[in-house]
């Protein structure tokens, strides 16, 4: 069975999107994003669940994303889950983050 991996995220933006360029020429940027949720538990309790996701986004698309959108705004993202791997350059130790690369993302 092939793979498949698609993400689709409605949230808030944590920070004003950054747009920054590669000794290429390729612009790559990206934000945080906030996703809420709301429930209840059976005994009547409201309850709210926050989960922050690191977005990344490449090309023209990065360069529209920080011209259009704006710290606070609720926005529709679809793009694929991505491992990003480094090293510490303090401690040499490795890092691992678990990322959205955004291709299609718009204000609702």
């Amino acid at each position: 069975m092939p793979d498949f991996n698609r993400v689709l995220l409605i949230g808030n933006l944590t920070r004003q999107p950054d747009c920054r360029y590669t000794d290429a020429g390729r612009a790559v940027g990206g934000f945080g994003l906030a996703l809420h949720r709301f429930y209840h538990t059976p005994d009547g309790e409201e309850h709210e669940e926050n989960c922050f996701v690191e977005v990344e986004i490449v090309g023209e698309l990065a360069e529209k994303v920080r011209e259009e959108i704006d710290k606070g705004d609720l926005v529709y993202v679809e793009g694929r889950l991505r491992l990003a791997r480094w090293r510490q350059k303090r401690t040499g130790k490795e890092r691992r983050r678990l990322k959205v690369t955004a291709y299609e993302i718009q204000a609702l």
